[in-house]
């Protein structure tokens, strides 16, 4: 299948989308099918949550999650379930509806322009 140049860009987002879309929701699953269950206190901001919890090992871990997360449901002082892997703690996910279904919007997303992207040749 040949893209025209107007339609690679869209096409190429649209991919980028489902690539991050499937990895996120693969990650969750996994986290919380093998991984470790806590719970993490809120300490900062940058762009995000900043997030401590101590391993099984009562090692302290200072994580940020893979993608932004809304300011107003994460203040400074807050507890957050999150799962983590036990073998490499900072590979975690928040255990929030928000991170549950973010990997389907990416998803979504994609799909949207991967269709919307095919369908410019049709104008």
């Amino acid at each position: 299948m040949q893209f025209t140049p107007d339609q690679l860009p869209t096409v190429l987002i649209g991919l980028l989308l489902l690539w991050l879309g499937v990895r996120f929701r693969r990650q969750y699953r996994r986290l919380r099918q093998q991984g470790v269950l806590t719970t993490g206190i809120v300490v900062g901001h940058n762009d995000g949550p900043i997030v401590t919890f101590h391993t099984t090992d009562q090692q302290s871990i200072t994580v940020k999650p893979s993608f932004n997360s809304s300011k107003s449901h994460y203040y400074t002082g807050k507890s957050v379930s999150l799962y983590y892997n036990p073998d490499n703690p900072h590979d975690f996910v928040l255990d929030t509806l928000e991170h549950q279904a973010m990997p389907f919007l990416f998803i979504i997303g994609g799909i949207i322009f991967f269709v919307g992207g095919l369908c410019i040749q049709l104008r």
